[in-house]
């Protein structure tokens, strides 16, 4: 049976436009600390024991100190009332650095990495928001050493266009 697990999303913002995407990127939607407070200890008064909280977005790493803030929160919020509970970050890996990872490290976080596959598909369809970024150069792709070795454990995930599923 799967663990019961909480979704916030800091914000709706991301530093992509990736064609299939639905989340509206409207402009000031980020989530209060009262809120993400609120649902942490929503999560918290479950029955079970075994518990998650993912990060998700928009681009969680945005709001890299509420993300901060709510692990902290949730830890310690845990550890008084005997229960495990583990984070999950959704993230593009833009926002990834050695100094986050190293934050993240002390924690029970797992990374769920996206990337659409090479450099021509990747910035095909999740494009950079900023016009000539490169969404793979400033991605996962060129980090995965940096993340490998944080030590830190990690799926990553992939969308597969329905314009190159049948190619």
């Amino acid at each position: 049976e799967a663990a019961p697990r909480l979704v916030l999303i800091p914000t709706w913002q991301c530093e992509l436009r990736c064609r299939y995407c639905v989340i509206p990127k409207q402009t000031g939607r980020v989530m209060s600390l009262e809120t993400a407070r609120d649902g942490i200890r929503f999560l918290l008064s479950s029955s079970r024991n075994d518990l998650i909280l993912q990060f998700f977005g928009g681009e969680a790493l945005l709001e890299w100190e509420l993300v901060r803030e709510c692990i902290r929160y949730g830890h310690e919020q845990a550890v008084k009332l005997g229960k495990d509970l583990s984070f999950i970050l959704s993230s593009n890996g833009m926002s990834i650095d050695a100094g986050r990872l190293e934050w993240l490290s002390n924690y029970p976080v797992k990374l769920e990495l996206s990337l659409d596959g090479d450099s021509d598909t990747q910035n095909r369809f999740r494009r950079a928001l900023k016009k000539g970024e490169d969404s793979y150069a400033e991605g996962i792709g060129p980090k995965a050493s940096m993340i490998q070795s944080a030590g830190l454990p990690y799926d990553v995930i992939m969308v597969v266009h329905p314009e190159n599923a049948f190619k």
